[in-house]
């Protein structure tokens, strides 16, 4: 696992994952996918704290 390292900022993180993919060679047409600066919703629990919903970020890619 990824014991004794240092967190990462996010982007960083999805650097790391698509390395990840890379090296395995088991992965092809691979891509990052991120979102952030979304309204949240006002039903949301968090809505009085914060006007922006949380980020999302994903890594992706179709088996070889």
């Amino acid at each position: 696992m990824l014991r004794g390292r240092r967190v990462k900022p996010r982007v960083e993180r999805m650097g790391l994952v698509l390395e990840y993919f890379l090296q395995s060679g088991r992965y092809q047409q691979l891509g990052t996918y991120s979102v952030r600066n979304y309204p949240r919703p006002a039903d949301d629990k968090y809505s009085h704290e914060t006007l922006q919903s949380d980020p999302g970020f994903a890594v992706y890619g179709q088996k070889a």
